[in-house]
């Protein structure tokens, strides 16, 4: 950027680069997130990451970078600049300094503690702790601040190689080398492997090759700490546990276990601080289990239990809650329990939407959609009973290579087979997409889906008040748009009535996503997008997909037919759909 040195790169991503900056006039620091030219024209992409620099420009507080506005550059770019900071990244005072002692990582650890603390009620995770994402003044490392980068934000864009993954391997936790998605308890191994790196001046897993560094990761136990550290071995140690429910339960209690194991520091403090109005509104977010304080402080053992169940794991989590692996207590049988967070529980609106979603599906039963085998309210906490899933969502799939189109049509099959069942009662989804086709691991490869999210979904019921009410993503003045903007209809871009033919519409938007490796609209903004979903033709389907596959005509055909404005020009059913991919597959060389 004009005006702007460059003195140090901090993190390079395939969506986003980081760099740390001097403003040539005011001679003040800065950090720099510029998005690469690739991803400012993939509306889609560039639409999540806007969103999330929105949200993260609402955060307030004193250890975390503040960003200021998201701007374009002369040249098109698109950059996102911090606030003005005097501090310079810790990884510039360890190169002159080495390690630190033990009172100076407790007394830069507690106040980032206190960050992430904050960051994790907001079901926020930052995923990429390292020395080059904190920033402190050389002389008072008691004030660092914590560079939340978007890098992590992201991932949709598949890497070009090794040196541009987003997250150093010496950095990632155990779950997310087994593919599964970072949460609050991920970025508390990431603690432990800041603190080590700290005390000894590498990080406690570090092989010849990343391969190698991911294996010691997953199986090996980190190197003692020398002598003259080792008192703060039990907190880093805990940090560092191969499963996520032995580690702490969240960072506050990192931070009290920092100051009682070492004894005060400078400041003679033994509690981290925050602002009591924001903790009042922040405590429930924070627990392991519904709000109760008592049981996050239990949270590190595998006997901690909800209800009748045993968790197991936590599969992840987000803004609405967390997802564990349980087992029951007489039975023994394996379930995912599904948890609203406490403060969520108290929003009518999204306990309407939790409760909705839990009630569509168990009125379905049908094997290609998740099982919801019990809704349980307890005074603390609500979560749902489900069936267990292993596997990923076909957009993850689709970001390291392209589905083959006889597996397409497999797999598309049975999304239809899920939503002519929601349609025969009544549902309709409203939000098919990728990251909403679960491909379930099974023996001998055999593709099996599993639908999800009917957080959305409409029911026809008489006797109900409409979904849209309550479940609106969007709005526009002439009604309530539902949905995500690069898979919708036009009737749902205009919130008009919809009826089963707008999934039919949605999953022709998939088939077009798979077959081309893009969504049928693309555009930088979203009214942009909005106005070509309602008055232009997707461009047609080309000869060969991106991986050299011919497309069948026939297949050509129905997948551009399905994706008419006019609902009445679409097949009109799942099972037509269903049935003309069926055909389709059935003439493919080497169908049987």
């Amino acid at each position: 950027m004009e005006g702007l040195e460059v003195l140090q790169k901090l993190a390079e991503g395939s969506a986003v680069e980081a760099f740390f900056v001097r403003d040539g006039v005011s001679q003040k620091n800065a950090i720099l997130e510029l998005l690469r030219n690739e991803v400012v024209t993939d509306v889609e992409l560039c639409s999540k990451l806007l969103e999330q620099t929105r949200q993260h420009l609402t955060l307030s507080h004193p250890h975390l970078i503040a960003r200021q506005r998201a701007q374009q550059n002369a040249q098109g770019r698109i950059y996102i600049l911090s606030e003005p900071m005097k501090g310079v990244p810790l990884s510039m005072v360890l190169k002159e300094r080495g390690t630190l002692t033990v009172p100076e990582v407790i007394d830069l650890m507690s106040p980032l503690c206190d960050a992430l603390f904050y960051l994790h009620a907001l079901g926020l995770k930052h995923g990429n702790l390292c020395p080059d994402h904190i920033m402190v003044m050389p002389d008072n490392l008691a004030h660092p601040w914590l560079f939340d980068t978007l890098l992590t934000l992201t991932r949709s864009v598949p890497a070009r190689h090794e040196a541009s993954k987003l997250v150093r391997s010496q950095y990632l936790a155990p779950e997310r080398i087994k593919g599964r998605r970072g949460t609050s308890a991920s970025d508390i191994y990431g603690l432990g492997v800041l603190m080590y790196e700290l005390l000894t001046g590498k990080p406690p897993f570090l092989g010849e090759t990343s391969f190698e560094t991911r294996r010691l990761h997953l199986e090996a136990k980190p190197p003692p700490l020398p002598d003259e550290v080792a008192g703060l071995a039990p907190v880093i140690m805990r940090c560092l546990a191969k499963e996520q429910l032995h580690r702490f339960p969240d960072a506050r209690a990192v931070a009290r276990a920092l100051r009682t194991t070492g004894g005060p520091t400078k400041d003679g403090t033994d509690t981290i601080t925050m602002d009591a109005s924001t903790l009042g509104q922040l405590k429930a977010q924070a627990t392991f289990v519904g709000d109760k304080p008592a049981a996050a402080e239990r949270a590190a053992n595998l006997k901690e239990r909800l209800g009748d169940y045993e968790l197991v794991d936590l599969l992840g989590q987000g803004g609405m809650g967390r997802v564990f692996l349980a087992r029951h207590l007489s039975s023994n049988n394996e379930v995912a329990l599904k948890v609203l967070r406490a403060e969520m529980a108290k929003d009518p609106v999204n306990l309407h939407r939790f409760v909705h979603e839990a009630t569509v599906v168990s009125r379905i039963h049908h094997p290609h959609i998740v099982e919801v085998y019990d809704l349980v309210q307890e005074p603390d906490c609500i979560y749902c009973v489900m069936e267990p899933l292993r596997g990923r969502t076909l957009g993850e799939y689709l970001q390291e290579r392209p589905l083959p189109i006889k597996r397409a049509l497999g797999v598309m099959r049975q999304v239809c087979e899920a939503l002519d069942a929601a349609h025969q009662v009544g549902v309709v989804h409203r939000d098919v997409k990728p990251d909403n086709i679960f491909l379930c691991e099974r023996p001998g490869g055999e593709d099996f889906i599993k639908l999800l999210d009917f957080g959305v979904a409409k029911q026809k019921l008489p006797d109900e008040q409409p979904a849209d009410a309550t479940n609106n993503m969007w709005q526009t003045q002439g009604g309530v748009m539902v949905g995500t903007p690069m898979y919708m209809a036009p009737e749902q871009a205009l919130g008009e009535g919809i009826d089963a033919r707008t999934d039919v519409y949605t999953v022709a938007t998939v088939l077009y996503r798979i077959l081309t490796g893009d969504s049928p609209f693309r555009a930088p903004k979203l009214h942009t997008l909005i106005a070509q979903l309602l008055t232009q033709a997707p461009a047609p389907l080309p000869e060969h997909t991106p991986s050299g596959e011919a497309i069948p005509k026939s297949l050509a055909v129905i997948v551009m037919r399905c994706l008419d404005k006019n609902p009445d020009g679409r097949l009109q059913t799942m099972d037509e759909l269903s049935l003309a991919l069926a055909m389709i597959e059935s003439g493919l060389p080497g169908a049987g």
